[in-house]
């Protein structure tokens, strides 16, 4: 039994403490703008995949306990892209390293619309399958947008911490590829790509 919760505690560290990252520099990207939607979708996605890996925790018996509950949190989020309805929520990270910023996001419905960084309603949910890196893609895809927005074609709302979001991205998702992107955080910080494709800061 103790060995289980020590593998719970490890498991809910690697399901919900790492991702959390992620989601904070997307919300501090966001300048205070439309972050409980956001976070709260994320909080209820991070609670799932935590009871799934409880799950698959229980099934397997070897040791040490981290190791145990890395392998459950792998196979949880390996699961996740094709799993019904958060498919589009698990994409997300890798379009922040597509776009180089926090991408544009489109909802499906009777009528198809898209919502851009900085809007009250931008947020990623179950809804909200398709991201697009320019309004101008969105609306080539047949997505409308009722906001003021930004002007057509601009690209994603870039601050001076989504250099920083684009690295935690690409460590969420380290088998994507991207297009390079670059860009310098505030003070000293700079973060780059290395030529090998990863992520650099000096």
């Amino acid at each position: 039994m103790r060995s289980f919760q020590r593998a719970s505690a490890w498991l809910a560290a690697f399901v919900i403490g790492v991702p959390a990252l992620g989601v904070v520099a997307v919300i501090v990207a966001l300048r205070g703008r439309s972050w409980v939607l956001f976070a709260v979708a994320y909080l209820v996605l991070f609670t799932l995949a935590y009871l799934a890996g409880l799950i698959l925790l229980a099934l397997l018996r070897f040791r040490p306990d981290w190791l145990r509950a890395l392998v459950a949190a792998v196979a949880v989020y390996a699961l996740a892209p094709v799993a019904p309805l958060v498919g589009g929520m698990t994409h997300y990270p890798y379009h922040v390293i597509r776009c180089g910023g926090l991408p544009v996001v489109g909802s499906d419905g009777a009528a198809p619309g898209y919502t851009v960084p900085g809007e009250e309603d931008y947020a990623v949910t179950p809804f909200h399958k398709r991201f697009f890196c320019t309004q101008k893609e969105a609306r080539a895809a047949g997505y409308y947008h009722d906001g003021p927005g930004t002007a057509e074609g601009a690209p994603p709302v870039v601050g001076p911490v989504e250099p920083l979001l684009v690295c935690l991205a690409e460590v969420l998702s380290p088998g994507s590829r991207a297009a390079p992107a670059s860009g310098t955080g505030g003070g000293a910080w700079t973060w780059s790509w290395t030529r090998s494709g990863g992520c650099a800061h000096g």
